[in-house]
């Protein structure tokens, strides 16, 4: 089968060492030196107006460290906004769905050990409950930063699931309230008993998934981070909720 034909029969593809070494630490390199004590995810880390506020965090420094740290900031911005729009990323993107796709939101995660959000587990979702597509064209592309495993908090996924339609939610637990389970928890269906998958990947590895596929994460139980950037894409021209706190929009150049 080809990738496009596992992508459509499974609803997700593994595509392994995409990214560099060196581009994967350069994102955790830049992305440690905004980070608060506890290591919180990041939403929109690309997009300048929300990584300020939520890296910059002691206003109390001489006004030249300031000036230093927002430029750190901008720079670390610019670089997140590069991997999204990466050409060869996104010309393997478009292939895979067979349309041309644009990124709309992305969120940082370190599962940094130690912290309360190393144990921190996602419950099982569809991540198109918060975009709202219509037609079912949001894609998903988790780029690991490190090695995932159970024990550090890999992503798992329900193989076939995005060929169901937003299933029913039974729960809302938002992620602002440090809660050790967010998610929009969904009513599970019989059928996919037993199609549990769990994303055991690699440095540089990436996660495609679909917009209505349900996956979930572990908690991280060891002494290493599982760092990850997970960006939104969906065709250009299809809507989506742009949301009350993720602000979607389209990214181009």
């Amino acid at each position: 089968m080809t990738q496009e034909e596992i992508y459509k029969q499974h609803g997700y593809l593994i595509l392994k060492k995409f990214f560099s070494s060196e581009q994967c630490d350069q994102m955790s390199e830049k992305m440690k030196l905004c980070a608060d004590k506890q290591y919180s995810s990041f939403l929109n880390p690309d997009r300048i107006e929300y990584l300020i506020p939520q890296s910059f965090k002691n206003s109390k420094k001489k006004l030249t460290d300031n000036v230093d740290e927002v430029e750190r900031i901008v720079e670390t911005s610019k670089y997140m906004r590069s991997i999204m729009l990466n050409t060869v990323f996104l010309e393997k993107i478009n292939k895979i769905t067979g349309k041309k796709n644009v990124p709309i939101c992305s969120h940082y995660f370190f599962k940094q050990p130690n912290t309360i959000y190393a144990k921190q587990s996602w419950v099982p979702h569809q991540d198109n409950h918060w975009t709202k597509n219509t037609n079912n064209q949001l894609h998903l592309a988790h780029i690991a930063l490190e090695r995932a495993t159970v024990e550090n908090g890999c992503l798992y996924l329900y193989d076939e699931s995005h060929k169901n339609d937003l299933l029913p939610v039974v729960d809302k637990i938002d992620l602002l309230t440090n809660s050790l389970s967010p998610g929009r928890l969904i009513d599970m269906p019989e059928s996919l008993f037993g199609k549990k998958v769990n994303c055991l990947v690699d440095k540089g590895d990436v996660v495609i998934c679909h917009g209505n596929t349900i996956h979930g994460s572990y908690p991280n139980k060891t002494n290493h981070s599982r760092q990850t950037f997970a960006i939104h894409y969906i065709p250009k021209g299809e809507k989506f909720l742009a949301g009350e706190r993720a602000r979607r929009k389209v990214i181009e150049d």
